[in-house]
């Protein structure tokens, strides 16, 4: 479901994900994602180029946030 909803919002519009990295906010393109993982109470964010991001949301606040239009 989570993968459908990064295609798919890819397609329609770029939705930006904001996450906290040290003292600042950083947005990351939808588009830019390749996948997110579950770890725990964390998430991977796994975007192009290798980078990876590991936020304190759950992957089901991922899902929540993809499925709004």
């Amino acid at each position: 479901m989570l993968i459908k909803n990064l295609i798919s919002n890819s397609i329609q519009k770029d939705k930006r994900i904001a996450i906290h990295i040290l003292d600042k906010v950083q947005f990351i393109n939808t588009s830019d994602i390749v996948f997110i993982e579950a770890s725990g109470s964390y998430s991977d964010i796994h975007c192009f180029e290798n980078n990876k991001y590991t936020v304190t949301k759950i992957l089901k606040e991922f899902e929540e946030f993809l499925e709004e239009d």
